[in-house]
């Protein structure tokens, strides 16, 4: 892994990370309510830790900014499922850690099992690039559970663990996810850059 952005920083601290939402209105209705606010979303990898908590903000060209930590849930998408996006950014200007989660349909309770081409799957890029979405690397879910916890209009809480692989599930390196958790609110900017993050766009699909 790319040690110029490491996952723990020492420079400041986080509170916690999550992913983009994409819900379902029939979804809705039996859940109880997430947090009372904030954005975070937070796991254990490895020996590491991955924070990233914040509301997401915006430049000119309808981007996220490349200097803050943000974390935050789509609006409901095509195939009626959730992508929850965290950023955590690095000591390198205009980089960072971009974790990425999706499941569908949108509903609490448990997903599994999770991997590429499975209703529960997701991404982890190192060194991603909120201008050009140019990354260094990236690790894909290879195996996992996310149970949801709470599903609303405007906020979606729950937790995750994972397997994940680099170069997209087929290369050597393996790390594991635990102790993952998210609570964020949703906002209807984020369907577009998310569904096209690379490396293959259509919202991991």
């Amino acid at each position: 892994m790319d040690t110029k952005h490491p996952l723990a920083r020492s420079s400041h601290s986080y509170a916690a990370v999550c992913l983009a939402l994409v819900l379902a209105a029939a979804a809705c209705g039996g859940s109880t309510g997430p947090g009372s606010g904030g954005a975070v979303v937070t796991f254990d990898l490895g020996t590491e830790s991955f924070a990233a908590a914040g509301d997401i903000a915006f430049g000119i060209e309808g981007r996220p900014v490349p200097d803050e930590d943000w974390a935050v849930a789509a609006d409901p998408d095509s195939v009626g499922g959730i992508v929850v996006t965290a950023f955590r950014a690095s000591e390198t200007f205009g980089q960072g850690d971009l974790f990425v989660l999706q499941v569908q349909p949108a509903h609490t309770g448990t997903f599994a099992p999770c991997g590429p081409d499975e209703p529960c799957r997701g991404r982890l890029f190192r060194g991603w690039s909120p201008d050009t979405n140019d990354y260094d690397s990236w690790f894909e879910i290879t195996s996992g559970t996310v149970d949801v916890e709470a599903l609303t209009r405007t906020r979606i809480r729950g937790t995750f663990t994972f397997t994940v692989r680099s170069d997209g599930g087929s290369g050597a390196d393996s790390l594991a996810i635990t102790d993952g958790a998210f609570d964020v609110p949703v906002d209807g900017r984020v369907g577009g850059f998310v569904c096209g993050l690379p490396p293959s766009n259509g919202c991991l699909q």
